[in-house]
């Protein structure tokens, strides 16, 4: 027992050193800067920002704080290190602009050690809100600011955070690319898809199930078109379209399968989709998606790339055992030989089934009470990626239950374009890793 006096005691002192540090640098005041240092060659800090939950309409106030934040910290070009909402709201109480600038400026040193702190007043008004906002700054030779943000969209938050982020920064944020910004071309050359206004049937398309998918002849001013239902039940639907899959069901002869409204029929669970063949894709080639659409039914239209993958090529999947008459017992009970020799020619005769999803993008679609025209480009930026291999489109009908109607979907090479694209890549620096992959 005398021998653990000393240890405790040693434990106690490292213990009171490190909190005696991680204090000393609490409180040391970061520095404003750039990404350099000339004096000293190194990165200078970046000037770290609190911003305080703001007083006013409870849940308006603290969702625009936490706004401004995000839009910092994500599009503010790496200027400033933004105290996170938790970490605010721990060690502060909201604080509007009535605060006195020594009380603020107390708190903003300690805990927070930041050198930008905002504070502001948020009311609704109408739909949307005003924002009296107040900037402290510590930082030497710089002045605060007070200025009032008003909006009566129901985007208020977004444009009254992006109005404080470009105020903060003295310039344009960056902005993602939204549908609008590029014009759409007024002539395109051939689909990359076959068959996008469904004329010659269902070439270049599944065969319509005939129960949620149907090819017909559709109004005035238009050819055939793909009707498309998800008001039914779920669970008859689901077999149906297995055993389509296997052969065991004739499209021409389709069960009849009940409507269903509720948050348990397809409209509420997965949908349903229509899916084109595979087409190539062009390294470095930005494209346009157009396609008309009428009906109630919300829609999601996806491109999604793929490529090969020799992973995808180790069995056999259960569409092709059931084409070979085998069982997976009976598949793995023959040679290793004899097993990769079915594979290899399977994935000579249907390449499609042994290629991996590497790449996606799509629209949202509301409903429409008439035929309604969308386009936008893709990818968002730059040029496809080289390892993109092929791509294919697929029509999803979402919520609310019922059907919608489609015509002309096609996938086009921009015209405008006059040389290959750049890749784009991600602009989160650990887009796609793993928590355990991450550095510290």
């Amino acid at each position: 027992m005398k021998m653990k006096a000393p240890v405790v005691y040693v434990l106690a002192m490292i213990a009171a050193v490190a909190a005696v540090g991680l204090r000393m640098s609490a409180q040391t005041p970061a520095q404003p800067g750039g990404e350099d240092n000339s004096a000293g060659g190194k990165p200078a800090a970046k000037a770290v920002i609190v911003v305080f939950d703001f007083v006013g309409d409870d849940e308006a106030a603290k969702k625009l704080a936490n706004s401004i934040r995000m839009t910092l910290a994500r599009n503010a070009g790496g200027k400033f290190e933004v105290l996170d909402q938790l970490t605010t709201q721990e060690s502060s109480q909201p604080t509007g602009v009535e605060a006195k600038d020594k009380d603020v400026a107390a708190l903003m040193k300690d805990p927070f050690s930041a050198s930008l702190g905002l504070i502001g007043n948020v009311t609704k008004q109408g739909d949307g809100l005003r924002a009296e906002i107040r900037c402290i700054d510590l930082r030497p030779g710089a002045k605060g600011w007070s200025q009032t943000f008003t909006d009566t969209t129901e985007r208020s938050v977004a444009v009254i955070s992006r109005a404080i982020g470009e105020k903060l920064t003295g310039g344009d944020l960056w902005k993602p690319p939204e549908i609008g910004d590029l014009k759409e071309p007024k002539h395109f050359g051939k689909s990359e898809n076959l068959n996008a206004d469904f004329k010659n049937g269902h070439l270049g398309w599944p065969a319509p199930d005939n129960v949620s998918t149907f090819l017909e002849k559709g109004p005035t001013g238009h050819g055939i078109v793909l009707r498309m239902r998800n008001d039914l039940e779920r669970d008859p639907w689901l077999e149906y379209r297995r055993n389509l899959m296997f052969g065991q069901a004739n499209p021409n002869n389709p069960p009849k399968i009940g409507q269903d409204t509720s948050y348990s029929a397809l409209a509420g669970m997965e949908g349903t989709d229509y899916i084109t063949d595979y087409f190539k894709s062009t390294p470095g080639q930005r494209y346009w998606l157009v396609l008309d659409t009428k009906g109630p039914c919300g829609a999601k239209i996806f491109i999604k790339g793929w490529k090969r993958a020799a992973a995808a090529e180790d069995g056999l999947s259960e569409t092709a055992l059931k084409e070979l008459h085998l069982t997976p017992e009976a598949f793995s009970k023959l040679s290793e030989a004899q097993r990769a020799k079915l594979v290899q020619e399977n994935v000579k005769k249907h390449p499609q089934r042994y290629l991996s999803e590497c790449w996606d993008w799509h629209m949202n679609l509301g409903g429409d009470a008439d035929w309604t025209h969308h386009a936008g480009w893709f990818p968002p930026a730059g040029g496809m990626p080289k390892d993109v291999e092929f791509l294919h489109i697929k029509i999803l009908t979402i919520w609310p239950p019922g059907e919608k109607l489609f015509d002309n979907v096609g996938v086009y090479k921009d015209p405008d374009q006059k040389a290959p694209l750049d890749e784009v890549k991600a602009r989160t620096p650990n887009y796609g890793k793993t928590s355990d992959k991450v550095p510290d």
